[in-house]
């Protein structure tokens, strides 16, 4: 489970223009902001590239339910556009008071998200018999905040695990001098690189299957139910201003420390870092 305690820490440290943000000082009109974020769940839509499912609680010990199956992604587009743009000219509002012309954005690189979103920790990534792997979100405090994005794949028929052994070992089919093989000449190095080759193959393929099935699944489902199975979902989304009031730097700060309270506060905005602002 990741840390989602929210920080109010100021923005843009005292010299500011750090990492090619606005410096301080400098004044722009058509400023550029980004959010790195934790959606809300209404700012997401399941995901159009696999099916989703629900698990009831009769075939399993929880009931797994898919929480955002009635939205749309045109629905959420709206909802995170709507709710960015209202944060924004309420913010610049707070710190130029009296400020009355209209404020033109580009919201075009704000969206919704696809994604099968699941209460945490249940979250399902595929089912067995398609052999698909679906990434699929796990929601916290009505937030999209980690993702399991294991390739739950069925293992071929046939396949069990082995031990691997040394690579002298497998060098040397015999196995009976692995202590006596030097690995001199260009031959056995490349004989050496072949054998690492096809164990790193293995491993990878052992991965693929290392998925949780069963408890709390049903047998044909597959997913994470454990913190060390997820990790972090966090999406950028980009604010442009294309007519606003002129401003510093540090106004334009201030504008990002009120958006970023005010998204988290009333709409269950998650932030990974602090608002980026830049001065184009």
């Amino acid at each position: 489970m990741i840390d989602i305690t929210q920080s109010c820490a100021g923005f843009g440290g005292s010299g500011g223009g750090a990492n090619g943000q606005i410096g301080m000082n400098e004044v722009t009109n058509t400023p550029r902001f980004v959010l790195s974020v934790s959606p809300p769940l209404s700012w997401t839509a399941p995901s159009n590239n696999a099916p989703y499912y629900t698990v009831p609680a009769a075939t399993s010990q929880v009931a797994i339910t898919l929480l955002n199956a009635q939205n749309n992604l045109n629905d959420s587009n709206k909802a995170a556009q709507r709710a960015v743009q209202f944060a924004f000219e309420s913010s610049i509002r707070q710190v130029v008071p009296g400020y009355g012309s209209q404020i033109i954005f580009d919201l075009s690189n704000v969206n919704g998200v696809q994604i099968n979103a699941y209460t945490y920790p249940n979250v399902i990534s595929s089912i067995l018999s398609n052999s698909t792997g679906t990434p699929a979100g796990a929601v916290e405090l009505n937030a999209v905040t980690q993702l399991c994005s294991q390739p739950c794949t069925a293992a071929p028929p046939g396949r069990k695990k082995r031990d691997l052994g040394n690579d002298e070992d497998l060098l040397d089919n015999s196995n009976s001098n692995a202590t006596n093989v030097g690995f001199g000449t260009k031959q056995e190095k490349k004989k050496l690189f072949d054998i690492r080759v096809h164990k790193s193959h293995i491993r990878v393929a052992r991965q693929a299957v290392a998925c949780v099935t069963g408890s709390p699944f049903p047998a044909e489902y597959a997913g994470c139910s454990t913190a060390n199975e997820f990790s972090p979902f966090v999406v950028q989304q980009t604010v442009r201003i294309t007519d606003g009031p002129l401003l510093s730097g540090q106004q334009w700060y201030q504008v990002a420390n009120q958006v970023y309270m005010a998204l988290n506060q009333n709409e269950n905005v998650f932030f990974n870092q602090e608002i980026q602002v830049y001065a184009s």
